[in-house]
Formats: C-alpha cells, structure tokens, sequence
C-alpha cells in the first residue's frame, strides 16, 4: 500500500507491477524471460535494480543474524568450563 502511494507521490510514469517486481526479486532479465516489456528506459531498469538490492538486504541481514544466534547458542552448548 505505502509503496503504490510512493509511486503515485514520486509522479513516476512507470507501471506499479514493474516497480513492485523488484522488490520481490524480479529482475530485468526475469522480466524479459516472461515477456514482459520494460518500460521507462533507464527510469524502469534503476528501480527493478534498486528493488533488488531491497531484496537482497531484506533477507541477507534477517538471516546473518538468525546464524550469528545460531552460532552463540552452539558455542555456549559446547563450552567445557
């Protein structure tokens, strides 16, 4: 919702599908694969590539830190005192 009314704020004349394809990890080439045109020149291909960096952020950070906990919590199970 917050991001159909950045879109509609920003004034950007792109469709929303497009700018909502990167955030969940569809990227130029995905898109062509499937047969969709891209549109907006240089406008349309920096926000499938910024929604893919969101992407990547969104769930590379989650996890490096669900492993740092895994990691703690076996050291702390191993540790001979």
């Amino acid at each position: 919702f917050m991001a159909g009314l950045a879109i509609l704020g920003a004034g950007i004349e792109l469709p929303a599908g497009q700018l909502l394809a990167g955030v969940v990890g569809l990227g130029p080439r995905g898109l062509g694969a499937r047969g969709v045109p891209l549109e907006g020149g240089s406008l349309g291909l920096a926000a499938l590539i910024g929604g893919g960096v969101v992407f990547a952020i969104a769930l590379v950070l989650p996890t490096l830190v669900w492993l740092r906990g895994c990691c703690a919590v076996y050291l702390a199970l191993t540790d001979e005192e």
